[in-house]
């Protein structure tokens, strides 16, 4: 007859407390290895572009601007200014995507 091995919530937390206090090192983390860009800044990046949407059916106003719902709008970045970008990120009736254009090599 095969016995079944009882646990407390205890014991489980204490075993997948133990499981995860040792994570893998990450890539490059104690073996030498030189990771590809390591000590290098990361470089800048500037949305050049707003896709804005307004969770409201109605619409919404917010940074000067009325903001449609449905497929909403694009708007250059160069349109907003830094207070209207932190107004539009903050408010919570828009679904704001900041788009970064990258460059392509031709």
């Amino acid at each position: 007859m095969a016995t079944k091995k009882s646990t407390t919530p205890a014991a489980e937390q204490a075993a997948t407390a133990t499981a995860f206090a040792s994570p893998l090192p990450l890539a490059g983390e104690g073996s030498g290895e030189r990771v590809p860009g390591e000590g290098k800044p990361l470089p800048e990046i500037t949305p050049t572009r707003y896709h804005v949407r307004a969770l409201p059916a109605k619409g919404f106003r917010r940074a000067g601007r009325w903001w449609p719902s449905g497929d909403g709008v694009e708007v250059a970045a160069s349109m907003l200014t830094e207070t209207q970008i932190a107004q539009l990120l903050a408010e919570p009736m828009l679904a704001v995507v900041a788009i970064v254009d990258t460059p392509t090599d031709s």
